[in-house]
């Protein structure tokens, strides 16, 4: 019996006190119609709900006779004769409008009808156009409150399959809020939703929330496992998981889910059975980006499957074929991926008729075929294509688009369509000013684009990887034809232009830094305001550290964190709509204004920024007056020797080492220190801003001379920035005390050897004893004045709550890298009296201190080492505490040594204690260390690794500034009382 027959027989009740007798008869006949299809004897439903219309019409009971029209037009729907139902649904919705109105139960259940047979057909567009017409007509009651969540798990689903994955979310979002209101949170019912935010949430990559969502509901499903459906159920789950993973580039944690989804598949349903084919097909899919042959036949096996057995499924035999596509393009296949493609897109057709986010992803794969095949004219064609087919809006012409992200199916696919048509005018022989600059403003209009999707973010996800490598890829471009303008023209505007895409280039890591460190301090928000957003930072991170050990197994963790997080960026929000300048220098950091560095630098200081074009790097020079551009060697070429340079550096073999360090110079160096030699009152102070590979280069150690130790640091003082443009823009005041920090934990309690392995660098060998390290703070103590933590008092916890009361901090540990999540990169401390952290700080945790030291000191090694990303830079350690607010950190390229450090930080701090700049006080050290240093000594493993990065000012001291003032006034006194002398005498 339907659940709808209880309410229709409460009706028939009514009907008896008042209605005719051709209405009871009608109740009578119905009844025997739902009696017939609960038996699934349709034909004599089917005529049994015609025979009872009639009796309803003669009564004048409109409610019953269109519910009759729903019920036979359910019957069609089941047969698949779509005409007839679709006759049937309509007419039921014009009986019930024109005589009882929108409002009745009948008219929306004849609605919902239209729905279901829309969505068999594929017909997205009239589906979402009759559920909302269906939705604002359901009143309050509980057949009413089922139809909406049936309404709404249309709605969402079309949006996932659209690819329009933001509305999914927030369909299900409402879902949610139906089934608390209506339903006391019915747990199956929320399941099934946590289950779809999960897989939306995966495929909008947002992977915080993903995996949130899924892991509470694996929990669940692995409870409800025991009969064959509720491990259908799990299977379902695990292939969502296996997409979260995927598409964060966990490709062993996905395969592990898509295996386990293909087996209880296999079990339950056949080998052959769509959820089996499906999970083979993803198994491939995790083999495409690591470019692995195994993808092929996964998928082709997958293929063939659905071509065999789901012949009528067109969309998923399109999507095999694009899968399909995309490892044969990854593996140079070019002419069998053209065929799948052709092949993805003609079956994909056959049911979306063309509105579809993959047709634009495929025709940008056909235009980077024909790219590769040199077919240029085709190329253009197929990516004019993708950009038409991802407009949402009909009004927006494809050659003057919107500069509104939800005006296009998938941002995405948008921006590589334009930057790849950018690609495509670079080939080409034929340039001209004007096309250069259309095509400029189109790669603008998607920096715009994404900015403008940032700004939309939550704050978790304004990290996300994909997003800086779309930025990268714009600027990349960019760049590339600003530079080829330059060429044409001579014009000095277009080497400005060039200097503003490269720091651009920057902002995608540099995003929260200068948000952090410069947003809050230039807008003005006040202290407690302040206060406020690093309390709910703080909580995230420690929401984040809860649950970063075994994700999987803590779903209180994972909605623990979504709750904080919810409630930090709803705090974000206010403060944005209070002060709108705060939303400007926390979001966009285009704006950016090559005077304004040139003005912030001093007369004996320039800026050398490089960037890694598309085939070779290029050097910036600025100084306070002009800008020079200098192109260098490929960019192969530069990983090369740089690679040769470190291998060099560990072996420490100086011969070998010099020859490489001088051949890095000559690449990298010579052609600039030539210019600068030319100029009168050449600077001396270099600041590198590096790009790539060449972060991992130590400029003071490149040697100028192929027949001797002579090293650039002797010609100049040498300091990095992440960034020319925040360098500029460092606001946060930081403390004037020259008060020290020293923590050394020795390790003497632990001589295992014993580290993380797992995609982690070690540093200094082995987590062994450190003997050097209290020597080197004790040292250092003696030039500045402060408090030391050593070995069992130096403690992360100690650290932690002491670190915001210095102005220098020096660490002198242990420390890992993590290549693979630079968030979890961490320093070591002392843990036998620690009772309340770990003793490992990771660098998530020092993103969420507040810090007002003007100087923290990495001796620790390999610091300055991290994962370099397209368009971010090196994550490094170093990152983490100028998030905090700290504006130089000195941190180490290589491993440090143990023996040679503690003298050359001596030498350093003495240097920054006579005021001393930072950058001149640490070159002068390493020239200190070599006036002493003999033999193997001299290499510069052993004074060349610590490099200095962000502000270079002298350090500020209170107690020196009070001197000076008193010794000011004594001067000035004595001035005074000569003068009054000598007046008197003359007199």
């Amino acid at each position: 019996m339907k659940p709808a027959l209880i309410i229709l027989s409460l009706l028939m009740v009514l009907w008896s006190y008042g209605q005719s007798a051709d209405s009871l008869h009608a109740a009578e006949i119905y009844q025997k119609a739902e009696d017939h299809y609960s038996k699934s004897q349709y034909d004599s439903a089917f005529a049994a709900y015609q025979k009872a219309m009639t009796f309803f019409e003669s009564g004048d009971a409109w409610e019953g006779y269109s519910r009759c029209l729903y019920d036979m037009g359910y019957i069609s729907y089941k047969r698949d004769e779509y005409d007839l139902c679709d006759s049937l649904f309509r007419k039921g919705m014009q009986v019930a409008e024109n005589k009882i109105g929108r409002h009745s139960l009948s008219w929306v259940k004849n609605c919902y009808g239209l729905v279901l047979r829309k969505s068999e057909l594929d017909e997205f567009d009239s589906l979402l156009y009759f559920i909302d017409m269906a939705l604002p007509e359901l009143k309050k009651g509980t057949e009413y409150e089922s139809l909406k969540l049936k309404l709404l798990d249309k709605k969402a689903s079309t949006y996932n399959r659209l690819g329009i994955y933001k509305s999914s979310i927030d369909t299900w979002l409402q879902y949610i809020d139906v089934v608390n209101d209506h339903f006391n949170g019915d747990t199956t019912e929320l399941i099934l939703a946590y289950e779809q935010l999960g897989y939306n949430y995966g495929l909008d990559r947002n992977y915080v929330q993903a995996d949130g969502y899924l892991n509470r509901v694996l929990e669940y499903r692995k409870s409800k496992a025991y009969t064959s459906r509720g491990k259908v159920r799990l299977a379902q789950l695990y292939n969502s998981i296996g997409g979260a993973y995927l598409r964060s580039r966990r490709y062993e944690e996905s395969r592990d889910a898509y295996r386990k989804a293909n087996t209880i598949a296999v079990t339950e349903l056949g080998e052959n059975s769509p959820g089996a084919i499906y999970t083979l097909s993803n198994i491939g899919l995790t083999y495409i980006d690591i470019q692995d042959d195994s993808a092929g036949w996964y998928l082709k096996r997958a293929l063939e499957k659905v071509i065999a057995h789901l012949p009528d499924q067109k969309f998923v035999i399109g999507n095999s074929y694009l899968n399909l596509g995309m490892t044969e393009y990854n593996l140079g296949n070019y002419a069998e991926a053209l065929k799948s493609y052709k092949s993805a897109i003609a079956n994909i057709r056959q049911t979306t008729r063309g509105f579809h986010n993959y047709f634009s992803k495929c025709y940008n794969e056909l235009g980077a075929i024909s790219l590769k095949l040199g077919q240029l004219d085709s190329a253009e064609i197929y990516f004019d294509k993708a950009i038409k087919a991802n407009i949402l809006n009909d009004s927006i012409d494809s050659n003057s688009l919107s500069d509104e992200p939800s005006d296009y199916l998938s941002l995405h696919n948008l921006v590589t369509s334009i930057y790849r048509k950018a690609q495509l005018l670079l080939k080409s022989d034929e340039l001209d000013e004007s096309s250069l600059n259309a095509m400029i403003d189109q790669l603008d209009l998607g920096i715009l684009l994404i900015e403008k999707f940032i700004r939309n973010l939550s704050i978790q996800e304004k990290t996300e990887d994909s997003l800086n490598t779309l930025l990268h890829q714009l600027n990349l471009y960019s760049s590339q034809l600003t530079l080829r303008l330059h060429e044409l023209t001579s014009d000095e505007k277009y080497l400005e232009q060039f200097l503003g895409y490269a720091e651009l280039d920057r902002a995608g890591s540099l995003r929260a830094l200068i948000s952090k460190e410069n947003a809050i301090y230039v807008v003005g928000i006040p202290d407690s305001i302040r206060g406020k957003l690093q309390s709910l930072d703080q909580k995230v991170s420690l929401a984040k550290s809860q649950i970063v050990r075994k994700p999987a197994n803590n779903p209180e963790g994972w909605r623990e964190l979504q709750e904080i997080t919810q409630i930090r960026d709803s705090y974000y929000e206010r403060i944005e709509n209070k002060y709108p300048l705060f939303e400007t220098l926390r979001v966009q950091s285009s704006n950016i204004q090559i005077s304004m560095i040139q003005e912030s630098l001093t007369d004996d200081q320039l800026i050398i920024e490089y960037f890694t074009g598309i085939d070779h790097t290029y050097a910036i020079l600025l100084d306070k007056a002009s800008i020079e551009i200098f192109k260098l060697a490929e960019n192969d070429v530069i990983d090369s020797l740089i690679q040769r340079q470190r291998e060099n550096t560990v072996a420490q073999n100086l011969e070998d080492f010099n020859k490489v360090s001088f051949l890095l110079y000559k690449t990298l160096f010579s052609k600039i220190d030539s210019y600068i030699s030319a100029t009168p009152d050449a600077s001396k102070r270099v600041v590198i801003v590096p790009d790539g590979s060449i972060s991992y280069v130590s400029f003071p150690s490149l040697c100028t001379d192929s027949l001797s130790s002579s090293y650039l640091m002797e010609k100049y003082a040498i300091s990095y920035e992440p960034s020319a443009l925040v360098a500029t823009l460092r606001k946060k005041p930081t403390s004037s005390a020259f008060n020290l920090l020293g923590v050394a934990p020795d390790f003497a309690f632990t001589n295992d050897g014993s580290l993380p392995a797992a995609g982690l660098e070690v540093v200094r060998d082995t987590l062994k004893p450190l003997p050097g390290v209290i020597k080197e703070v004790n040292l250092i103590s003696d030039v500045i004045d402060g408090d030391l933590y050593t070995g069992e008092t130096a403690t992360e916890y100690a650290f932690k709550s002491k670190a915001a009361n210095y102005g220098t901090i020096h660490l002198a540990t242990h420390a890992i890298v993590d290549n693979e999540n630079p968030a979890h990169s961490k320093l070591f401390f002392d843990t036998r009296s620690d009772e309340i952290d770990d003793g490992e700080l990771n660098a998530y945790e020092i993103y969420n201190l507040d810090l007002n030291a003007q100087l923290v000191t990495l001796s620790a090694c390999n610091t300055g080492f991290g994962k370099i990303r397209k368009g971010e830079g090196v994550m490094s350690l170093s990152h983490a505490f100028a998030y905090a607010g700290v504006p130089a950190t000195v941190v180490s390229l290589w491993p440090a040594s143990d023996k040679s450090t503690p003298e050359l930080m001596k030498y350093f701090y003495e240097n920054l204690k006579n005021g001393q700049s930072k950058d001149v006080a640490l070159n002068n050290a390493r020239k200190q260390y070599l006036t002493t240093a003999q033999g193997k000594a001299r290499h510069p493993f052993y004074w060349g690794g610590f490099v200095l990065i962000g502000d270079n000012k002298p350090i500020e001291d209170d107690k020196n500034l009070l001197i000076w003032l008193l010794s000011g006034t004594i001067v000035a006194a004595l001035i005074l009382t000569v003068y009054k002398r000598t007046k008197q005498a003359s007199a």
